[in-house]
């Protein structure tokens, strides 16, 4: 019996792992290498001028929260387009925080997602910015960190609603 437990938590562990590395490449295909060659990024990083990066920063990024999101719902005349953005971005960052605690499963609450989840995408949009593939934008951050921490959430209450429905109780509701 505990070698079939074994077995399946190894396999649930796997799956988890493999399921991850799929949403990490969908993603950076996604963010970083939509319409660009990994290769052509990666020539672009090696050729960062202050210049261009300059540029990027003055004229093409955000740095004021809630600005995007504000001109996104007041000012976009395609609600697709502006909904497609809003939601797109949080729940881009969703199998982020559910994947995660079934990777580590001792080492992560609400808080450590939110601050994985702020710094991975802290990371993709410097990268985006450096490698002039979009831009920096702070609305994104705070999108994806939501969306972190959704996904966390979900995975806390899908645990609940197994535990209650196995008649067992073991885990809390939204740890943090």
């Amino acid at each position: 019996m505990a070698k079939d437990t074994a077995r399946v938590s190894f396999i649930f562990r796997v799956t988890a792992f493999l399921l991850f590395l799929i949403y990490l490449y969908l993603l950076l295909k996604l963010v970083l290498f939509r319409g660009i060659t990994p290769h052509a990024f990666v020539e672009r990083l090696a050729d960062v001028n202050v210049e261009r990066l300059s540029r990027g920063i003055q004229y093409i990024s955000n740095f004021i929260p809630f600005r995007t999101i504000w001109n996104y719902i007041a000012h976009h005349s395609n609600r697709f387009v502006a909904f497609y953005n809003v939601v797109g971005n949080v729940a881009a960052f969703m199998p982020f925080g559910y994947l995660l605690p079934l990777l580590l499963p001792s080492q992560f609450r609400a808080l450590r997602i939110a601050a994985a989840s702020f710094l991975f995408s802290l990371l993709l949009e410097c990268l985006q910015l450096l490698g002039a593939v979009g831009s920096f934008d702070v609305d994104d951050l705070i999108l994806n960190t939501a969306g972190g921490v959704l996904g966390y959430w979900l995975l806390q209450g899908l645990r609940q609603a197994r535990a209650l429905l196995s008649g067992k109780r073991k885990t809390k509701p939204y740890q943090s």
